[in-house]
């Protein structure tokens, strides 16, 4: 009988085919995708290191991967502080979760850091820049491929999977009144919001 592939086997392959050539852009230059935000350098090395580390385990064997590691591991590379980005804000409430919770949590902190990145919505121009935690929730990510979607960026378990779902479906961030707009045209029950139009064709273009 073959042995089951170890937790880091499993995509040993996928994971090295993130690295991508791209450097970090310049703090004022915003980002439009998660296509380009997977396509930096820093990003796929922190997806790499976190993941080498266990942040996607979830075996009730073996140790628990500690936060203060992540959060060196992101300030490290990315200069980013947990706290800012991560639903689980201390040390004592990670250890005390559940490991399909804190699995979950590091699906929605790979999110915000890329809300973080992005810099403002494309739609209306509200700045993302200066979010905390706590005001996350005030941006989305949207589904562009709405049609591919197949679950919530938050209950994603897996690195991999996370990787495939903003890639397959075009992903990009937008705040909540403006992803409300797109997720209604999306569903048939409004018409397509104007500044919209001009982003049907590649990535989007402000109006504004």
């Amino acid at each position: 009988m073959k042995e089951a592939p170890s937790y880091i086997a499993r995509h040993e392959k996928a994971l090295k085919s993130l690295p991508r050539k791209r450097s970090l852009p310049h703090p004022r230059e915003g980002l439009s995708s998660f296509k380009e935000i997977l396509s930096i350098k820093e990003v796929c090395i922190l997806i790499k290191e976190w993941y080498l580390r266990g942040a996607w385990k979830q075996n009730i064997s073996g140790p628990v991967v500690h936060y203060k590691t992540l959060a060196g591991v992101l300030d490290c590379i990315l200069g980013i502080d947990m706290r800012d980005v991560c639903p689980i804000q201390c040390e004592e409430d990670w250890e005390n979760e559940n490991r399909t919770v804190r699995v979950r949590n590091i699906s929605q902190t790979l999110a915000n850091i890329a809300k973080k990145m992005v810099l403002k919505c494309y739609g209306c121009g509200k700045c993302f820049l200066n979010l905390t935690q706590v005001q996350y929730k005030g941006a989305e990510v949207n589904h562009r491929k709405y049609k591919l979607k197949t679950t919530l960026i938050g209950r994603i378990v897996n690195p991999m999977l996370f990787c495939q779902e903003v890639l397959d479906c075009d992903c990009d961030i937008l705040c909540n009144s403006c992803h409300w707009q797109v997720t209604k045209y999306q569903r048939n029950q409004r018409e397509m919001p104007c500044w919209y139009k001009f982003t049907q064709e590649g990535y989007p273009i402000t109006i504004a």
